[in-house]
C-alpha cells in the first residue's frame, strides 16, 4: 500500500509523465447511454435504456499503476533510483 501511495505522489508531481501515466486534472468517469440517443426509436421505453458509468482513461491508468505499485517490491525503489539519477544529471 505504501508503494501505491508513493507512486501516486510521483504521478501527481509530474515526475512521471507521458501516454502511459494518468493526467490528474483529467481523472473522472464517463457516462454512456445504451442505446445511444441516435439509436433510440419511437418504441424504446425509458425502462429499456441503460446508463453505464465507466472510468475514463486516466482513472484506469491510475488504478493500474497503483495496483502494480502495491504488489511490486521493486517498482518503487526503481522509480526512486531513476529519479535520483535524472536529478543528478541535471545538477
Amino acid at each position: 500500500m505504501t508503494g501505491a501511495v508513493i507512486v501516486s505522489f510521483f504521478l501527481q508531481a509530474g515526475v512521471l509523465s507521458g501516454g502511459l501515466f494518468p493526467a490528474f486534472p483529467s481523472i473522472g468517469l464517463q457516462v454512456t447511454d445504451f442505446p445511444s440517443s441516435q439509436q433510440v426509436g419511437a418504441t424504446t421505453q425509458d425502462f429499456a435504456r441503460f446508463h453505464l458509468i465507466l472510468p475514463d482513461k486516466d482513472l484506469a491508468l491510475l488504478i493500474v499503476w497503483s495496483f502494480l505499485a502495491g504488489f511490486s517490491e521493486r517498482l518503487v525503489p526503481t522509480i526512486l533510483q531513476d529519479t535520483e539519477t535524472a536529478i543528478g544529471k541535471k545538477a
